[in-house]
């Protein structure tokens, strides 16, 4: 049997499980309590149609346009939006905010969310905050995770056996001879262990490997300009590091550089400051937060699953993280922004 029947059971019995929970009324309750006092940050990263892109997004990076605007009409419906500069500010000196408030994030800068997102968030007058990696801005060049799902499916085994014996992991993926979807994605949560030489060394195997193929030079990712105009119409830049190095796995002085650099050139190419920072990965520890407030960053926001509480350290706030494949009905969306499923 596949891993995909279970993924499949474990969907429909958290669809009937938010549907029960929705339809009954006691999910409303249930919100109306635990949402006093506590805030949601959401967490999105790319809005498309999955099936239309080369690579496809791994499921927990997406939601489809119809779903994101779902998701916008009710949170102008039951929920007062606010920025997260707003969010922090409050936060900071301790002023209450409306009940049911919440914040929309974007992490990495994709171009989709100018595409498809921005005119929803537009249709329903709702801020939002973009984190922005200034060295893929720059040039047109894809994240290492896109480059792999992109030369994976187009590896021919048997692979080399000088490559096999440099990259253990190389031999699991041919022992296996499984380049799904769920495979590529198990692939990249692996190379993300790596110690980032290691990974690069990896990553150029691979492209050795693909006979030298080469990524398509489609650009995925938001230009200057195009971020000038969002921050025109108010949407907040915020920084997701230099080159969206994990920063637990970087040596200290690199991990200020990506801190430092990264908010140095959103000043320079936007001319405002950027306030607020998102860990890479979600990776972070009490050095880094400390970094991140020395370089003059009001607040930073982490991958740690939870609703911001009036105590939450500024620095490592929790966000709840909006994917389709758990939030594409607004049962399983209203239970996502409780903190449930």
């Amino acid at each position: 049997m596949t891993s995909k029947p279970p993924k499949t059971l474990k969907l429909l019995l958290r669809r009937l499980l938010a549907f029960l929970l929705h339809s009954t009324g006691f999910l409303r309750i249930y919100r109306r309590v635990r949402l006093r006092g506590r805030i949601p940050i959401l967490t999105y990263h790319r809005v498309l149609w999955p099936d239309t892109t080369d690579p496809k997004p791994q499921p927990g990076m997406y939601v489809t346009p119809p779903t994101f605007e779902s998701h916008m009409r009710f949170l102008a419906r039951h929920h007062t939006v606010i920025s997260l500069h707003q969010l922090a500010h409050a936060l900071r000196s301790g002023t209450p905010l409306p009940h049911n408030t919440c914040v929309i994030t974007f992490d990495d800068g994709w171009r989709d969310n100018l595409i498809h997102a921005v005119p929803i968030l537009r249709t329903f007058n709702l801020p939002a905050s973009i984190f922005v990696v200034p060295a893929y801005v720059t040039h047109s060049d894809w994240f290492w995770p896109d480059k792999v799902s992109w030369l994976l499916p187009r590896l021919r085994f048997p692979l080399n056996s000088h490559f096999l014996a440099k990259h253990p992991s190389l031999h699991q993926l041919q022992a296996r001879n499984d380049r799904s979807q769920p495979a590529v994605d198990q692939f990249i949560d692996d190379m993300k262990l790596l110690a980032p030489d290691i990974r690069n060394e990896l990553l150029t195997d691979l492209f050795r490997l693909a006979d030298g193929q080469e990524c398509p030079t489609e650009r995925l990712l938001l230009t200057w300009a195009e971020l000038r105009a969002l921050a025109d119409d108010g949407i907040v830049i915020g920084s997701h590091s230099h080159t969206h190095e994990i920063l637990t796995l970087v040596s200290p002085v690199e991990a200020t550089t990506e801190i430092h650099r990264s908010r140095d050139e959103i000043k320079r190419q936007l001319g405002t400051n950027s306030f607020s920072f998102s860990y890479p990965n979600g990776n972070v520890n009490d050095e880094l937060k400390a970094d991140v407030e020395n370089a003059g960053y009001v607040c930073a926001v982490s991958t740690r699953f939870g609703l911001v509480g009036a105590h939450d350290d500024l620095f490592c706030l929790p966000r709840i993280p909006i994917h389709d494949d758990v939030t594409f009905t607004i049962p399983l969306f209203a239970c996502r922004l409780a903190g449930l499923l």
